[in-house]
């Protein structure tokens, strides 16, 4: 019974889906609130007709991952922008800690991984 206790209040990684767009103010809110976060991000460029500009977007959309216990997530619902917390039958999701290093790797790569995007052009 101890181990299973154990194991409950130990720290694990959990996805927390936010409102769109509101991914980086939400990884903000919850460290100022404590809580250890991460938000992979990718370099973007952007096409308009006249330029091209690049942006860091998240990885995931709509995804902060918040590393805590089980017993603290109930924290996390109040801040503002957050949705709900990912579960899996009936319970939280758990993500594992080699999944959260494969995406910080995807995420500091030094490689040139970046998405072209073209804004779609209008018919007339």
């Amino acid at each position: 019974m101890n181990t299973i206790r154990k194991r409950k209040e130990e720290l694990q990684w959990f996805a927390v889906y936010t409102r769109p767009k509101a991914e980086q103010k939400v990884k903000e809110r919850l460290s100022v609130a404590g809580f250890d976060t991460f938000l992979p991000m990718q370099t973007v460029v952007k096409q308009w007709s006249d330029r091209k500009k690049k942006t860091q977007v998240p990885f995931i959309n709509s995804y902060v991952f918040v590393k805590s216990t089980q017993k603290n997530l109930a924290q996390i619902y109040p801040t503002a922008g957050v949705l709900t917390i990912l579960k899996y039958l009936g319970n939280y999701a758990v993500v594992k800690n080699y999944e959260i290093e494969n995406l910080r790797i995807l995420s500091t790569n030094s490689y040139s991984l970046t998405t072209v995007y073209q804004r779609p052009t209008r018919f007339r």
